[in-house]
């Protein structure tokens, strides 16, 4: 009985202690008069320190402006008259014109010479030959030009061209020239006069200007032309040079 005791006190022990706590007032109950509690602020409003304020001042400076590099002009594909250049004795012509992709025959040279030619108001070259004395196939077209109205001799007008049609030197002669002769003896008095120094049959003549010799102006003459062909086929032909004005004999010339 005595265990049973001990429980059954226990249990009224733990009956009595829930009763005084049901009975008893919450604590919010016991207070009569709630003294307010101060506010204190979360953040405290502290004046911001005053900063001076730095004032930037970027000073311009001027870049110096990218250096253009010259752009390279295009030559034209067909040959242009660039420039004309006029001294004294002669002109000279300045022609543009790209290389072409292969190396000129003579043909192509001839072709060429003869389209330049038409800038400066010439037609097909007298002459057109491959330089034998130069190295890299250089090509040279001759026409005989005029001045006055009459022909220059060999060449009044004188084109050169690399191998792949590059004009190197296009040039015409203006002179110095002597007076031309008043009057001009006729074709006729220099025939006479030429053959008077034996130099038999004359199938050709013409008026043209010739420098002689080591002469350095060009001379007013008559050219004739004295076939010599020998019976082998060899050409030992001349030319007869006779003043235009007193239908004298100034030389002879013959191929040898």
């Amino acid at each position: 009985m005595r265990t049973m005791w001990s429980i059954a006190g226990a249990i009224a022990a733990a009956t009595v202690a829930a009763a005084a706590f049901a009975g008893c007032a919450a604590p919010a109950e016991l207070a009569t008069t709630a003294s307010p509690s101060p506010t204190i602020p979360l953040l405290a409003s502290i004046p911001a320190p005053s900063l001076p304020v730095a004032t930037l001042s970027a000073t311009a400076t001027t870049q110096p402006s990218p250096t253009t590099l010259p752009v390279e002009p295009t030559l034209p594909v067909e040959p242009i008259l660039a420039d004309t250049e006029t001294f004294a004795d002669v002109t000279v012509y300045q022609i543009a014109v790209q290389p072409l992709p292969i190396a000129l025959d003579k043909d192509g040279a001839k072709t060429r010479a003869t389209k330049i030619g038409a800038l400066v108001g010439l037609g097909t070259p007298d002459t057109t030959l491959q330089d034998p004395s130069s190295p890299s196939g250089n090509w040279l077209a001759t026409w005989s030009g005029s001045i006055d109205g009459y022909p220059v001799d060999p060449a009044g007008v004188t084109l050169e061209m690399d191998a792949y049609g590059v004009v190197i030197r296009f040039r015409r002669i203006t002179g110095p020239t002597k007076p031309v002769p008043d009057p001009l003896i006729t074709e006729a008095e220099a025939r006479s006069a030429a053959l008077a120094q034996g130099n038999g049959t004359i199938d050709t003549a013409r008026l043209a200007w010739r420098r002689l010799g080591m002469a350095s102006t060009y001379q007013l003459m008559w050219e004739l032309h004295h076939p010599n062909i020998q019976p082998d086929g060899t050409d030992w032909s001349c030319i007869v040079y006779v003043d235009a004005g007193t239908a004298t004999v100034l030389d002879v010339g013959c191929i040898v």
